[in-house]
């Protein structure tokens, strides 16, 4: 007979992850240099995932209508590339499963697939050796033991082993990396998540501990016009710009191909009445006022790349 897992397992484990990742969050800071070396990709990616565990907590709660919270929940608390592409694996899972009373094995494996097609439909110019290989080869690692064991925990170490040889593989596809001597962080924030999961299996779900609440930015109603704050001159990396954008005709493709025109390290992600937006910029004002044009902007946040870098760079 085919194991079939409740909701109240796939809660503990997001809560293990979000509690393990809150833990490791600085040496994940500490190894960050892609795209830029700002040193906040863990805390990035707790607060995201933190969030989505949060909202997966609640008793008699379905599968799907547990991941469907959380996924909502971590879409509004993105923040950094870390955060927003993890994110959309949440809202990877969700798609796969967002209709199931329980789960399989199987049913984990397929959502790990389609999680990795989301991370790498949100990334406008997807690179190897980061999140997103690790990514993918959890989610065939997870395919090609599906057929073979229908235990959770057998099922997870499958997986785990699978992104830890991908992470390792990093600096050989991505020459930063290699120069700096780390492993994507990125990459290890996930790796990270896998192993709590196998671990709270192994430990019978055990309560994980306690998550906190996720930030919010200010608002801006459409069409406001709103001061950016100026890019220094000689500025290198310029102004990571974050919001997000609630309309009623978003065209996230469209938004793609015109913030690409503004900056780079672009992510738009989410659906045609609400869309999270990250990306690096010289132009700051252009992003907002183009932003501003087509909804309300909430969670809206500036961070100067160059003074984090520097700070990072002394840290070091």
């Amino acid at each position: 007979m085919v194991p079939l897992y409740e909701g109240a397992v796939l809660a503990s484990l997001f809560d293990a992850a979000s509690v393990q990742l809150g833990r490791s969050q600085e040496r994940i800071n500490r190894i960050n240099t892609f795209p830029i070396p700002d040193g906040d990709s863990g805390t990035n990616m707790w607060f995201t995932w933190q969030a989505a565990a949060q909202a997966a907590q609640g008793s008699a709660q379905s599968v799907g209508q547990l991941i469907k919270k959380a996924s909502r929940a971590a879409l509004l608390a993105a923040r950094g590339n870390s955060g927003i592409i993890l994110s959309q694996i949440v809202a990877g899972l969700a798609r796969r499963m967002g209709d199931l009373e329980t789960f399989t094995v199987r049913d984990f494996a397929e959502a790990l697939e389609s999680a990795a097609e989301q991370a790498y439909r949100s990334v406008a110019e997807p690179v190897e050796g980061t999140i997103l290989t690790v990514m993918r080869a959890a989610a065939e690692a997870g395919r090609r033991a599906s057929e073979q064991t229908a235990d959770l925990y057998r099922f997870l170490d499958h997986v785990v082993e699978a992104a830890r040889d991908a992470l390792a593989r990093t600096p050989d596809l991505l020459p930063r990396l290699r120069e700096s001597g780390v492993v994507d962080a990125g990459g290890l924030g996930l790796l990270t998540i896998l192993e709590a999961m196998r671990d709270d299996v192994d430990h019978g779900h055990e309560a994980a501990g306690e998550v906190r609440a996720a930030a919010r930015g200010q608002t801006v109603a459409r069409g406001a016009y709103v001061q950016a704050p100026p890019v220094q001159a000689g500025a290198r990396y310029g102004l990571e710009v974050q919001c997000l954008v609630q309309g009623g005709e978003l065209d996230l493709k469209a938004m793609q191909s015109r913030l690409l025109e503004m900056g780079e390290s672009l992510l738009v992600v989410g659906d045609e009445q609400e869309a999270k937006v990250h990306v690096h910029t010289l132009q700051p004002q252009a992003v907002v006022d183009y932003l501003a044009s087509l909804g309300d902007l909430t969670q809206l946040t500036f961070e100067n790349l160059d003074e984090q870098a520097k700070d990072f760079g002394k840290r070091s």
